[in-house]
């Protein structure tokens, strides 16, 4: 969502709800939320807002995957909407 001053860095809103698990679980996913997007955030457009809603799958994709998984998925995601460039991750 485009901010009305639209001069500051991109900022993220994430929610996890107790469907994806208990307190430990739902609190990883939100870290490693916020790590990916703050691995991507040189790629994304200045003064938007940024809410990320974790489903169910999303904890067995961080206990899979770890944050690698979760980076990915969130750059699909991105790519998807048109919002970050394609770009093949350093290895």
């Amino acid at each position: 969502m485009p901010r009305e001053t639209g001069d500051a860095s991109p900022r993220l809103g994430v929610s996890v709800g107790r469907k994806v698990g208990g307190a430990v679980e739902r609190n990883r996913v939100k870290r490693l939320l916020r790590e990916a997007f703050w691995a991507t955030a040189d790629e994304l457009p200045d003064g938007h807002d940024f809410v990320v809603v974790a489903r169910p799958d999303s904890a067995e994709l961080a206990s899979r995957e770890g944050e690698s998984g979760v980076e990915r998925s969130l750059r699909e995601l991105l790519e998807k909407a048109g919002l970050a460039s394609s770009q093949t991750e350093a290895a």
